[in-house]
């Protein structure tokens, strides 16, 4: 694979972090460079020169794809084309649903599957119990970013995870956005760090945790059921509700006919 496909393959997928209910490891599977990123972060030590330089030119790629898509979604969020938007929003991350239900086995539902998925329920509310603080506010803050960047790197290791949706729950989805639309870059190192360090460690701890334990995933599906309450518009009159409506539809499609062209790719049987 040439540094020039590599690079644009990490600028869709950083593009598509940034927006909430796209998962990063589901786009990266779509375009066939999910194996390969995982078994060269898995392996990077064992092999620096021939895996540093994949991941280096995967990472360019992402960071300018996430950058530029993040400014037009700022732009977008401070217009009137917000509420729906927001709802596109929430259609995708419902069909984003879908490959974390087919991974969970979550049907039929028993009660050890229900307490693991309101386990899930349980640990994102706990999150949105932390403080709302600004990016620019302290140690605190640092921590929280910190966090949001473990949190965006399982999103690239966990297909159907959206690294995006993580930060609307965290509540620092649009902080992160206006720094990134007014280019400043200091507020978000801590940010960047924690995302580089969780895509090191939650390569291997995530794979080997999803290998022992076969609640995992109904954990994350109870998050990410959670994080859909984030993205619901708070106030909207009744023209933005049906246009919004009409928004979460299409947004739900095109993100279904995603997933669904990798599952039948991967399992014909299914959908």
């Amino acid at each position: 694979m040439s540094n020039f496909k590599t690079i644009f393959l990490g600028f869709i997928v950083g593009a598509g972090m940034s927006i909430p209910g796209f998962s990063g490891g589901t786009l990266a599977i779509l375009l066939g460079i999910y194996y390969k990123l995982i078994y060269s972060v898995d392996n990077l030590l064992k092999d620096i020169k021939k895996n540093l330089p994949f991941i280096a030119f995967f990472a360019i790629g992402g960071v300018v794809g996430f950058f530029t898509a993040a400014k037009i979604i700022s732009a977008i969020l401070s217009s009137a084309a917000a509420v729906p938007l927001r709802y596109a929003f929430l259609g995708a991350a419902s069909a984003a649903l879908i490959p974390v239900l087919k991974e969970a086995k979550a049907l039929p539902l028993r009660l050890t599957k229900l307490l693991l998925i309101l386990g899930g329920i349980l640990c994102a509310w706990l999150i949105t119990l932390l403080p709302s603080i600004s990016l620019n506010e302290g140690g605190s803050a640092i921590v929280m970013q910190l966090l949001g960047g473990v949190l965006l790197a399982a999103a690239l290791v966990l297909p159907g995870i959206s690294g995006s949706q993580m930060l609307v729950t965290l509540g620092i989805y649009e902080q992160v956005l206006e720094n990134v639309s007014a280019g400043r870059l200091l507020p978000l190192v801590p940010l960047g760090i924690g995302c580089a360090a969780g895509v090191l460690l939650t390569a291997k701890i995530m794979t080997k945790l999803l290998d022992r334990f076969n609640g995992t995933y109904l954990v994350i599906l109870g998050f990410m059921l959670f994080s859909l309450t984030e993205l619901i518009p708070r106030s909207s009159s009744v023209t933005e509700l049906i246009i919004g409506l009409v928004c979460a539809v299409i947004g739900f499609v095109i993100t279904y006919l995603c997933i669904s062209a990798e599952i039948h790719k991967s399992d014909p049987t299914i959908l």
